[in-house]
């Protein structure tokens, strides 16, 4: 996360990590926000339930996927609906809380907003009713091919490095 231009770790390096944040507390199970939103998770529930096991690792799973959503899989369909709606509330969440100029999404699959934008937009709009996401931009890395993790743990290391110098 970077706040005013510098790069902001945390305590314990957990800044920005909404992934163990919890967005439900039904009984005693806590549903974080990662169980909602990991890729894993939507490929392995869509293998599940059509039996179709494919081979390759989770970016080629997830181009599968998303091809046969968009060839009007009644069940990738309703898979996009749940995951889009988690996506939705969690970027809510983080609008409101840190109200950052921008979201950039990132990880192994790294075309999420390319992919889900527009209906990602359509959500966010119904759902934010102060407008307070007004004017914050989203956007996919810039690192296709690279880790985001990768190149953070790099730019913290170097900003270390020049901190101590």
């Amino acid at each position: 996360m970077i706040i005013n231009g510098k790069i902001v770790k945390g305590k314990n390096f957990a800044a920005g990590e909404v992934g163990h944040t919890i967005l439900d507390v039904s009984g005693l199970d806590y549903v974080e926000v990662e169980s909602l939103l990991s890729i894993s998770r939507l490929i392995d529930r869509f293998e599940k339930h059509t039996k179709q096991w494919q081979n390759g690792g989770l970016k080629k799973k997830f181009e599968k996927f998303i091809q046969k959503w968009r060839a009007g899989d009644k069940f990738a369909k309703e898979l996009v609906e749940e995951f889009t709606d988690a996506v939705a509330v969690t970027l809510l969440n983080i609008g409101y809380t840190i109200n950052p100029e921008v979201i950039v999404f990132g990880g192994v699959i790294n075309n999420l907003w390319e992919t889900f934008g527009n209906i990602l937009s359509n959500k966010l709009n119904k759902l934010d009713k102060y407008e307070f996401l007004k004017g914050i931009s989203f956007r996919d890395t810039i690192f296709k091919e690279i880790s985001p993790s990768l190149v953070g743990c790099n730019v913290a290391a170097i900003e270390r490095f020049i901190t101590i110098i």
